[in-house]
Parts: structure tokens; C-alpha cells; sequence
């Protein structure tokens, strides 16, 4: 009984966190779609009164203010940095790991996902750098703290990953969050074998 109970819970909040993350989703696409100026083959340009720059599913999105703010480098610097996170499946990704880890505490859900974020932007800082160089990064996400953007992926963790970039150092996942991971998951996957399997004998 305790086992079905500990198994619902997780299965429920696992599935209205889902739900949660899908209505999300479509606001943030109704948004994009009201402030929508022009769309390329992945690119679109929105209407908005600060910088801007996330990727949305497999789409690039970008503030017309970026275009109007920064010169021709940093505008190449943001989109080479989205890109980065596209190639890299970035928005797919913290969207499954945001369901996964509602098995956790909030506390610890919280302290995960900001470590995946970190890395997703370590990793496409390092997509950027690549071709336009590590000054350039670093200058544009100055300029753009300095221009008060409210919102873009760009300024995330600016102080975190301008350390990074200078001391080439990479973003670790500690173990012992893997070890808990995998642990609940097990436990998750050993009570829906409970319930479907066993219990179906019995």
C-alpha cells in the first residue's frame, strides 16, 4: 500500500508537471507568434523593447532591438551562440529534464537545473568562440548586461561564464547528483514494475 501511494504521488506530480510545461510552452508560442516581425528559415524576429535571444524548439528567436543595439560582431556573436544551443538540442532538453526532476525536492531540483543551464550555455559559448573568438564573446555579454536585456538565455550566469571562459574550465556535474538521479529513477521504475507486473499476478 505505502509502495503504491510513494508511486502515485511521483506519477502524478511527474505528469502534472508535463501538462504544466506543454501550457507553458504554447504561451511562450502564442507570444512569439503576436510579436512576430519576420521569420526566416529558423530564425524570427519579435517586437520587444530589450535584447533578446532563446531558442524556441527547433527556432532561434532574436529581439528587433538586437539589430538596432548592437553592432555587426555582436549580433553574429549572439546568433552563433543560439546556434549552438539549437545544434545542440538545448531547448528539448531542459524541457524533459524540468519533468524529470520534479521527482526531486525543490531544493534540489533547483540547484540541478541551474548546473544543466550552466552547461548548456558553457557548451554553446564554446560553439561561438569558435569562430568568433573568445574577446568577442566576452565583450558582447558585457555590452548586453550593460543594455539591461530582461530576458535572453544570452545573459544567463554572466559572471559564472565569463570565469569559464577565461579559466577554460568546464561546468561538472558533481556525482552525487547522478547517484540520486539514478536512484529515484530506479525506485520510480521499480514501483511501476510493482504495480504493472506483480501486483497484475497477484
Amino acid at each position: 500500500m505505502f509502495l503504491f501511494l510513494v508511486m502515485g504521488f511521483y506519477i502524478t506530480k511527474a505528469i502534472f508537471t508535463f501538462i504544466f510545461s506543454l501550457k507553458k510552452l504554447f504561451e511562450i508560442k502564442r507570444s512569439i507568434f503576436l510579436l512576430k516581425i519576420k521569420q526566416f528559415k529558423n530564425v524570427i524576429v519579435i517586437d520587444y523593447p530589450s535584447i533578446v535571444a532563446f531558442n524556441f524548439l527547433n527556432k532561434i528567436v532574436l529581439s528587433n532591438k538586437i539589430f538596432k543595439k548592437l553592432n555587426k560582431k555582436e549580433r553574429k556573436t549572439v546568433f552563433l551562440h543560439e546556434k549552438g544551443h539549437l545544434n545542440s538540442l538545448d531547448s528539448f532538453k531542459l524541457f524533459f529534464a524540468d519533468i524529470l526532476l520534479s521527482l526531486f525536492p525543490n531544493f534540489l531540483k533547483e540547484k540541478i537545473f541551474k548546473i544543466f543551464v550552466l552547461a548548456s550555455e558553457e557548451n554553446a559559448d564554446r560553439f561561438a568562440t569558435k569562430i568568433v573568438g573568445k574577446k568577442a564573446l566576452a565583450d558582447t555579454l558585457l555590452n548586453v548586461v550593460s543594455l539591461n536585456s530582461s530576458y535572453p538565455l544570452m545573459n544567463n550566469f554572466t559572471q559564472e561564464r565569463l570565469k569559464l571562459l577565461l579559466e577554460e574550465e568546464d561546468v561538472k556535474i558533481p556525482k552525487y547528483i547522478w547517484l540520486i538521479y539514478i536512484f529515484l529513477i530506479s525506485i520510480l521504475f521499480l514501483l511501476i514494475y510493482y504495480k504493472t507486473c506483480l501486483c497484475g499476478a497477484m
